[in-house]
């Protein structure tokens, strides 16, 4: 499936430096995982036109930051795993690895939601140098 058929408003603000530091492989890791779980997460949005992907890449200063919004539906359950402290067991093997380039680049990620809203928002972070 792809993002159109699925029904997913998808809009992308991309401002890739001319020079990066980060290798292939690791930005690879990065947007195949975090794309794989906003369109897993949009497929259990329903009605479909409440389905949406943001997808930002900016430098700023030394940093490359990635951005991903989506929408997304909590169910009781999700919403109670929340605020765990396993890592693995609350967001999977996927954004573990996101996690471990992120800190293999000295950066960080970090993962929000607004249960009101339906928003799911990862933003990782990578030195540049």
């Amino acid at each position: 499936n792809d993002i159109q058929s699925l029904e997913i408003d998808f809009r992308f603000d991309i401002l890739f430096p001319d020079s990066c530091a980060v290798e292939y492989q690791d930005l690879a890791v990065i947007s195949g995982n975090i794309f794989d779980n906003a369109i897993k997460a949009c497929q259990e949005v329903s009605p479909v036109n409440e389905r949406f992907i943001r997808f930002t890449v900016k430098q700023r200063h030394d940093y490359l930051c990635f951005k991903m919004e989506n929408s997304a539906y909590f169910d009781k359950e999700q919403v109670s795993l929340l605020g765990r402290t396993d890592f693995n067991l609350v967001h999977g093997i996927g954004l573990n690895n996101v996690k471990m380039v992120a800190e293999k680049y000295k950066g960080n990620l970090k993962i929000s939601v607004d249960i009101e809203k339906m928003v799911f928002t990862i933003i990782v972070i990578l030195t540049n140098q």
